[in-house]
């Protein structure tokens, strides 16, 4: 009973922990000169040659979500790299111990798209193994049908063989809708990978590029301020913002 009583609670726990909803972030940068388009706080630099504008977007369950313009004004080509880009947990807006926690880069589109083309594929020769198996099990269905044939059967079995189909008939048309629900919702988010997020270009002169970037969100006490960092080309773009933590 005393192991009973002790085991309830900890389900009890382990329930509630499981079951609790991730943080919003809300971030807002920290700079003299900012201005708002469509509910963004966008804040602008220019350096070498290079310009950039960037927003918080949004928090994506454990990611933080920018929107990033950059735009080669005078120098000469570099290619864009996302997976390069990073950022340090601060302190102050001007804190320079914080190099210790260590760098936290971006999301690499590239890299999730392979991951996405890697589930389709399992996903393609998984619905193609299922068909597979449905027409043997058909054919087994139909030689066992044939082999019988002339036997006499009572109502009884005429009726449960008929179940017997009609529920592998439901299964299989569920299975078959999992997996297409699946390789469409799969198709869905490359689709999304392809085009919304910022993903590696050269950028030419006077070209602009615009996009998401994806950040794992890293929550650390006492650190409220954050340091994005872009390196393009020969210059490294710094942008600090103030975060915000709201628990829903």
């Amino acid at each position: 009973m005393k192991t009973r009583q002790v085991l309830i609670p900890a389900c009890v726990c382990v329930l509630l922990i499981s079951c609790a909803p991730l943080p919003i972030y809300r971030l807002h940068p920290i700079a003299e000169d900012t201005r708002w388009l469509q509910g963004q706080e966008r804040v602008y630099v220019a350096q070498h040659g290079v310009e950039a504008e960037i927003a918080f977007d949004r928090t994506d369950g454990s990611e933080l979500v920018f929107d990033l313009w950059i735009h080669n004004r005078s120098a000469p080509a570099f290619c864009i790299a996302p997976e390069q880009f990073y950022y340090v947990l601060l302190h102050t807006p001007k804190d320079t111990s914080s190099a210790q926690i260590g760098r936290v880069y971006a999301r690499n589109p590239e890299t999730k798209l392979l991951q996405i083309d890697v589930a389709v594929s399992r996903e393609n020769a998984s619905q193609a193994t299922s068909a597979a198996l449905d027409f043997t099990s058909a054919t087994l269905n139909l030689v066992g049908d044939l082999a019988t044939i002339k036997e006499e059967k009572t109502p009884e079995q005429i009726e449960q063989k008929e179940q017997e189909q009609r529920e592998e008939e439901a299964a299989r048309q569920e299975r078959e809708l999992l997996q297409e629900s699946k390789l469409s919702r799969l198709q869905r988010e490359r689709a999304y990978w392809a085009t919304a997020p910022l993903r590696k270009t050269t950028l030419e002169m006077n070209q602009s590029l615009e996009g998401l970037v994806y950040f794992p969100a890293v929550e650390k006490k006492f650190y409220m301020y954050l340091k994005l960092m872009l390196p393009l080309g020969e210059t490294t773009l710094e942008f600090v913002f103030a975060q915000e933590k709201i628990k829903p």
